[in-house]
């Protein structure tokens, strides 16, 4: 089972799992139903220390002309923001998406990511204005389906979110993960956080045993096919 976030105030908050950056390779993976049309939903987002502006995040964007949908990723710098972004992404709406985007590290530039997206590798671009700095550091929190500072929440389902402090460069990998493979199962050394979102009353994150603060989400029978065993 899923949970539904209703586009205008459910999310998920928790502790940074470890301390990541974007100086550091890290991969994450989400399994979502969007539900509306729109220009631009936060799926998952991580904030500095001591504000609430942005560290990292990952976004898609569903207009109605389906060629134009696209994930965009960004990842914060002192001198500017590195984005990875790709249209024409087999991104389905109302429909269970499966999604992988992992990262080498800033200094790789144009080869510093990629990104999967429903068995598929998808084409995208590296930019920045600015071709040095460092990423800010941040042990900042993270949310599930929205940020807290503005208003392009996620309306639909979200299935789990994983996060493992490498880069999964293995196609094989990847794939599994777009398959229905459970993340339990795929590099389970590196992974550091996991939840399945199937129980309000037990939002956890499975790796660290903690639970995980929700708000004004719903439970639901939505449920992709993903083998948990």
């Amino acid at each position: 089972m899923a949970l539904y976030f209703n586009g205008s105030s459910s999310i998920i908050n928790f502790p940074n799992p470890r301390y990541m950056n974007g100086d550091n390779p890290f991969t994450v993976a989400v399994c979502f139903k969007p539900t509306r049309n729109t220009d631009f939903e936060y799926l998952l987002s991580q904030y500095k220390d001591g504000d609430e502006s942005s560290a990292f995040n990952l976004a898609i964007f569903l207009p109605n002309n389906s060629d134009d949908r696209a994930v965009r990723i960004f990842v914060d710098t002192d001198i500017d923001s590195w984005y990875a972004t790709t249209s024409g992404t087999p991104l389905r709406l109302n429909d269970w998406n499966y999604l992988v985007w992992t990262w080498r590290g800033y200094s790789h530039g144009a080869n510093a990511s990629d990104l999967y997206m429903n068995n598929n590798l998808s084409e995208e671009t590296m930019t920045t204005d600015a071709g040095s700095g460092t990423v800010n550091d941040s042990d900042g929190r993270w949310s599930i389906g929205g940020r807290i500072t503005e208003s392009n929440w996620f309306e639909g389902y979200i299935e789990y979110v994983a996060i493992w402090d490498s880069w999964m460069g293995n196609w094989p990998n990847a794939q599994t993960l777009l398959k229905g493979t459970s993340p339990l199962k795929v590099m389970n050394n590196h992974l550091v956080f996991f939840t399945h979102l199937k129980r309000l009353n037990n939002i956890v994150d499975i790796i660290n045993g903690r639970k995980v603060a929700g708000e004004n989400l719903t439970e639901t029978h939505e449920a992709p096919p993903i083998s948990y065993n």
